[in-house]
């Protein structure tokens, strides 16, 4: 008030203060209240500010805190008294297919007279079976028993292995376009003819000029052309593709994948190992001519099918068969020494039944012998007996045959085309070779004209069922015999890099050297970019959720330079993590022996912690030192950890910068990877015993380790019960019980909101996927109760890079995993140069 009310001589002073020293507690929100002795007293997360009293007016309450949103996080963050109460982050379900599409976890549902809460203990439970039906009332986990045209299972295809009748397993009906991704989220355009191999569908998108894979998991990759019509051989999306009509496999090694490219007039080969694209025929011009195969010329194949070994093949070329073999060194076209495949028209007499009619031959199906070739202008079914040159006629009658596939086990020929008419249906057959029977297969509702063919077979060659397209529709089906006794949980899928390199962009193109730690920004619950350190470039690089590189900061030349993002320089950065409150990305600058930060907002990167110098120093920013860190974690109160690996620590860091020791080496010698569980548990993996142990505070009920006030327990390792589920294990040794340790070098773990550990292991060819199973099943062992290893990949010495069922998948010093929101796990495939990703499947 600007008086001198105490009568020291000070105007608005405390007592023995100068002027304007006069300070008072404030709060200007309901969270907190003054008690009788006139004290504020808050509730929840509110805590009081200061005032102070500048020129007799009372300043800004500087320090409150106020009530916020209530959100899941085991905090009363409205102040209202209540931990929890009704919070507002309410995630969506994991299924968000079909119906299912836009569920959520409820706040708070009643059943049985009991209110259940989603938020518990400060975590999102996951959507169960009710919660899904309160959603959708057809919801059914149990979707192969009821042919409806209904995803009642929400796991993105439709009608999946529900017998005769007919799935929807990737694509969208109706809506054309381009998208990689999962099932029925997948886009195609023009969608034709299709292929199968090992458990994969191969399919022509014509529209997009790409072949395209739906692995057995139902995720849809590109893994040949450009996007755009052409004619280039190369690598993947650097190869050019134009109209494709006709595809077959060869299960030699590499495999194998023919293709027939209309536009170009040309028969090409595409690598299944490196997807590379090789012209095997064709000159490019419009013709007949036999010979050498770069000499050649094609019309118009409509047909092609190959031989086991890839040295044979047979196509229908404008109303001819011709063969293409593989001679080395041998006669063909005026050559004594011709390499290559050699083009010869196999001539041989053929009278159609009904001379009204045109002749045209379409699909082929060589078996052994003969060659079976379907008429689509006569209606017939022919044999071409290749040792005679004969032709018989099978049958006749038939509507619009275009397409054939042989079925080699039973000797099932099966049969696709057109309707006869406008307004009739396509019709699907099947022709019995050695009872020389027709039938023609149920199908319920509206087959358009088939545009493409296959038929799945197992691992004994029995048949499973027929993927075919249609004209005019944008999905692939599957008609299907017999539902899949054990089908796939989770498939690996390729989505960046490949060969190491520093390159941007679109994700088939981007280039990566050596990656390792990745963190995750969420942006919102559709969209969100992965940090990814590109360890050997020396730079961080951010993955955008178009799958779009780009890098945030560093340069390629490695160096400890801080100030503006594109001219700061680390060294072999090995992790990284987002911190949300500050918007900022901490760096693991491992060669530099340092902890860096990256301000999103302002593109500045500092020195937040170590100095350049290995050592082990606790102290405040640049006085601190660390030894070859390798992992970093954050934690719910913005605290940082570290793996300080070289020194055998774990170190925390706190808002100011101050380093302390957290856990010593009597418990994290060699540390590798860290990080925070759903519950607020540190896990990280001792790099000594290479065991995986638990920290969390200690109390009294510890039953594991009291170790500078926490309680350590190991969750694997020599002294845990853990079982390994044999089922996610090729190895039959392995079955037999967990190893005693997790295996050396352990590398970088993340965990799901489930509680599910990932372990990256670098030097090895699979990641380890460690659950928590209670009162249920792992491997052969049920009832069980504990913890459940599996392999996410194969074993195999050197590692590999090989996509498909994690069963058999390959990695290569696969060094740190991530789990983004939606549950798919991201790989950093270290020594393949590459990140791959795990789709969460439901």
């Amino acid at each position: 008030n600007l008086k001198d009310d105490d009568c020291d001589g000070v105007v608005d002073n405390t007592k023995g203060g100068g002027t304007n020293s006069l300070l008072r507690a404030c709060h200007q929100s309901k969270g907190c209240s003054l008690d009788a002795s006139g004290k504020y007293v808050c509730k929840g997360a509110c805590q009081a500010g200061t005032q102070a009293c500048i020129n007799g007016n009372w300043g800004e309450c500087s320090g409150q805190v106020t009530p916020v949103v209530e959100v899941c996080n085991g905090k009363d963050d409205d102040c209202n008294g209540m931990i929890d109460d009704k919070p507002t982050d309410a995630p969506l379900c994991r299924k968000q297919s079909g119906s299912c599409l836009g569920a959520r976890v409820p706040v708070e549902v009643t059943r049985g007279g009991q209110t259940i809460s989603g938020c518990v203990n400060g975590q999102w439970r996951s959507c169960d079976v009710q919660d899904y039906k309160d959603y959708f009332a057809q919801y059914d986990v149990q979707e192969g028993t009821v042919c409806n045209d209904v995803d009642n299972d929400c796991d993105g295809q439709i009608d999946r292995d529900v017998p005769m009748c007919q799935a929807t397993v990737a694509g969208s009906e109706n809506l054309s376009g381009f998208r990689d991704a999962a099932r029925t989220k997948a886009l195609f355009h023009k969608p034709s003819v299709l292929a199968f191999n090992k458990g994969r569908v191969f399919v022509a998108d014509l529209g997009n000029y790409l072949i395209r894979q739906i692995d057995p998991c139902g995720n849809v990759i590109s893994i040949a052309g450009a996007g755009q019509r052409g004619d280039r051989d190369g690598k993947g999306p650097s190869a050019e593709l134009g109209w494709i009509t006709a595809m077959a496999f060869a299960d030699d090694a590499p495999q194998r994948l023919f293709i027939s490219d209309n536009t170009a007039n040309k028969i090409k080969v595409l690598d299944m190992d490196t997807y590379e694209v090789t012209t095997i025929a064709g000159s490019g011009a419009r013709g007949r001519l036999d010979g050498q195969g770069h000499l050649a010329e094609f019309v118009n194949v409509r047909g092609l099918d190959v031989s086991a070994d890839g040295k044979t093949l047979y196509v229908s070329d404008a109303n001819r068969i011709r063969k293409l073999t593989y001679i080395k060194a041998g006669v063909c076209g005026g050559s004594t020494q011709y390499t290559g495949y050699c083009v010869e028209t196999i001539s041989f007499v053929y009278k159609p039944a009904d001379a009204n009619k045109p002749s045209s031959f379409d699909g082929i199906a060589f078996s052994g012998s003969y060659l079976y070739i379907v008429d689509a202008g006569q209606g017939s079914l022919l044999r071409l007996t290749l040792s005679t040159k004969t032709v018989t006629v099978l049958k006749a009658g038939l509507e619009g045959p275009t397409h054939i596939v042989f079925s080699q086990k039973k000797g099932n020929l099966y049969i696709g085309g057109r309707g006869a008419t406008q307004s009739t249906f396509a019709k699907l057959y099947k022709w019995n070779v050695p009872s020389s029977s027709l039938s023609v297969l149920p199908v319920t509702g509206r087959l358009g004209n088939v545009s493409g063919l296959t038929v799945a077979v197992d691992s004994k060659g029995e048949e499973l069922g027929l993927f075919y397209s249609q004209d005019g529709r944008q999905s692939i089906k599957e008609y299907t015999f017999v539902a899949r006794s054990n089908p796939p949980q989770r498939c690996v899928i390729p989505y960046i890099g490949g060969e190491p390199g520093q390159v941007d962009g679109p994700r088939t193109k981007a280039r990566l050297n050596a990656p390792k730690g990745m963190t995750y920004h969420k942006i919102n619950e559709q969209i969100g970019r992965v940090y990814v350190a590109d360890s050997r470039n020396h730079i961080i690089r951010q993955i955008d959720s178009k799958g779009d590189v780009s890098v945030i900061a560093g340069q390629k030349t490695p160096g400890f330079v801080d100030g503006p993002a594109s001219g700061a320089t680390f060294y072999q950065p090995a992790d990284v993590a987002y911190h949300p409150t500050q918007n900022a990305i901490y760096v693991v600058d491992q060669g530099n022996h340092s902890i860096r930060k990256i301000d999103l907002k302002t593109e500045l990167v500092t020195t937040f912690a170590g100095n350049g110098k290995a050592g082990m120093v606790d102290a405040i920013g640049k006085s601190a030192q660390f030894n070859s860190p390798s992992s970093i974690a954050i934690d719910k109160a913005g605290d940082i950890f570290v793996a300080d690996t070289g020194n055998g620590r774990v170190r925390k860091i706190d808002s100011s910068g101050k380093v302390t020791t957290y856990i010593n080496s009597a418990q994290a010698s060699g540390v590798g990877g860290i990080a925070f569980g759903p519950q607020g548990a540190l896990f990280f993996v001792n790099g000594k015993s290479y065991d995986l142990r638990k920290a969390v505070p200690y109390t009294s009920s510890c039953k594991g380790t009291k170790h500078l006030g926490l309680c350590i327990t190991m969750v694997v390792g020599s002294n845990t019960n853990i079982v390994k589920d044999d089922l996610a294990v090729s190895d039959p040794k392995d079955a037999q019980g967990f190893l005693t340790t997790l295996g050396s070098s352990v590398g970088h773990i993340d965990i799901d909101r489930d509680g599910t550990l990932y372990i990256g292991m670098p030097f090895k060819s699979f990641i380890w996927q460690i659950r928590y199973i209670q009162n249920g099943s792992c491997g052969t062992k049920s009832p069980y109760t504990g913890a459940c290893a599996a392999r996410l990949g194969a074993k195999k010495n050197g590692g590999g890079d090989k996509d498909g069922e994690t069963l058999f998948a390959l990695f290569n010093n696969p060094y740190a995993v991530l789990v983004l929101p939606s549950g798919d796990l991201w790989v950093a495939d270290t020594g393949n140069h590459r990140i791959r990703v795990i789709p969460w499947r439901p």
